[in-house]
Parts: structure tokens; sequence; C-alpha cells
């Protein structure tokens, strides 16, 4: 196993921030703490009249992607879907900086099955929701061309024995099948428990929509497989019980023929595969590489 030391994605900086906001866009905004869960961090701010709200940045993105995700908003909260609304958007160099909606309640951390019902309630509310969106497109899977900030191949290959045999079937997959997402449906990308929040035992919001996309909602569904897990050994995934992790893998052979289901899952395979070696220990790389080869075929 190699002791290569790889790039980590850059999190975010709330005094830089801040003070860049300040400085180069006029608006004065003081911290007002971190915000839980996330890997690239967000936090909560308060503007001059006190008004709460959630900074976070995307990446490598402009003011235009800014309102193709705020068109996005408009048409699933036609739809009844709770999530947070951008409020303000100011770009910094490749980055833009967002406002959004601070929602009452707290992150998902303890997914019950009556929780996890609503939320597959939610994405099956995102079928056909792209359709009306013509600048909304697919969103690069990487299984055969590797990504930079995520989605690299070369962590995999050069890790161990182990993930370089996960690589070769990743990219297996890939010589078959699309080089992007594909569907008429939204699809948050990133729909973890981590970016669900509840109050009072309901959902409350669904927020983190910077890669949001056309393609098929049940790539949401895997999403939020590989968020969750029996154990509590890897960082940023919900523990659930053995009736939780049951339900959801019949849902993914009930509702994805196997090609879809395969791309899917390739793709996740690879971006939390890579993520792990890059940013924890190799003992989490393992726990995440036993998730992936569990549907591996």
């Amino acid at each position: 196993m190699t002791t290569r030391t790889w790039p980590r994605a850059q999190r975010l900086d709330p005094d830089q921030i801040l003070g860049r906001l300040a400085n180069d866009r006029g608006l004065t905004l003081r911290f007002d703490g971190y915000c839980d869960g996330g890997q690239m961090g967000a936090v909560y701010v308060r503007d001059s009249q006190e008004r709460r709200f959630v900074l976070t940045r995307l990446l490598e993105t402009s003011t235009d992607r800014v309102r193709q995700i705020m068109a996005v908003h408009d048409v699933l909260a036609k739809r009844g879907y709770p999530l947070a609304r951008y409020r303000k958007c100011a770009e910094l160099g490749t980055s833009v900086v967002v406002l959004q909606e601070c929602l009452p309640g707290g992150i998902l951390q303890y997914p019950n099955l009556d929780i996890v019902t609503r939320m597959l309630a939610l994405i099956d509310a995102q079928r056909g929701t792209a359709a009306g969106l013509p600048t909304l497109t697919g969103t690069a899977l990487h299984l055969d061309e590797p990504g930079t900030t995520f989605c690299r191949h070369d962590t995999l290959r050069a890790h161990s024995r182990r993930s370089a045999r996960l690589l070769s079937w990743i990219r297996e997959v890939g010589k078959d099948t699309a080089p992007t997402t594909i569907g008429d449906d939204i699809v948050h990308f990133d729909f973890h428990a981590g970016n669900i929040l509840v109050a009072d035992g309901s959902i409350s919001g669904v927020v983190d929509w910077g890669g949001v996309c056309r393609g098929s909602r049940f790539f949401d569904l895997v999403t939020f497989r590989f968020g969750v897990s029996r154990s509590s050994g890897i960082p940023g995934v919900a523990q659930v019980g053995s009736e939780v992790i049951d339900h959801l893998d019949a849902m993914m052979t009930q509702v994805m023929v196997e090609d879809e289901f395969r791309r899917h899952w390739a793709h996740m395979s690879l971006r939390m595969a890579d993520w792990s070696i890059r940013h924890f220990t190799p003992a989490v790389t393992e726990e995440w590489l036993t998730l992936a080869e569990s549907h591996m075929h």
C-alpha cells in the first residue's frame, strides 16, 4: 500500500471568504458558527440586519450556474419540495459564494425506516422535473476518464491491489455506458444524510444543490445508499439499522435495470474511494472498498 500524499480538496475558510466579500463586494457579514456535517464546509453568518443565512462556496462555477440552480429550486418548490433557496451570490475568482436560507432542524444523523420512506418520496417527486430546464445537462461520471477535484483514477490505481481491482471494474463499466448522467429528472447528485435536515420528525429541507444535474432520480437513491452503514466507522456516514439497509438494497433492485444500477454504483464507488484515499485513513478506505465491492458485478 502506498504512503503517497494526495492533494486534498480545499475547505471553506470563513475568515478569508468574509474578508474578500467585504473588500471586493462591499458585503459585510458576521461569522456565526460552523454548520454540522459536510466535507467542504458551510458556515452560519448574519447580515447587518441580524438575519441568519448559511454561507457556502461553489467551486469552479459562475453566476450563470447559480441562476440555473435557482431555476431548479423554483421547479421543485412548486411541487412542495422542501429546500433551502438561494438569496444572494457573489463571484470571487473561479468560485461563487452563496447565501442560502437557514432552515429549521438539524442534519439527519440516525435515519429510521419512516424517514427513509419520506426521503424516497422526495426522490420520486424529482421525476420528469428537468424537462422544462433545457440548459440543465448531465454530469460526467468519470468512469473511463478521471476527474480532477473529484473522481481521480490515479489514487485508486496506486493505493492498493484492492483499490486497483475496483478501478479496473469501474473502467470496464465505463466502456459500455454513457459518459454522463442521462434522463429527464432533476438529480441532486449529493443526496446523503448530511444534506437532509429534519425537524420534529419530518424532513424540513434538502440543502447543497451545487452539483444538481439532469439524469435519473435513482442516482440519488444510490448516493443515499452510500451514505448509510450498519457501523459508525466511516466519517460522514449515518448509522442505520439492518432494516434500512435491506429496504434500500431492495429498492435499488426493483427500480433500476442492471445497466443503470451498475453505472450509478460504479460512479459512487469511484467518488467515495478516491475521496477517502485523499482525506481519511487506510482503515476508512477499506470500509468504502467493502461497500463498493458488495454490489460489484
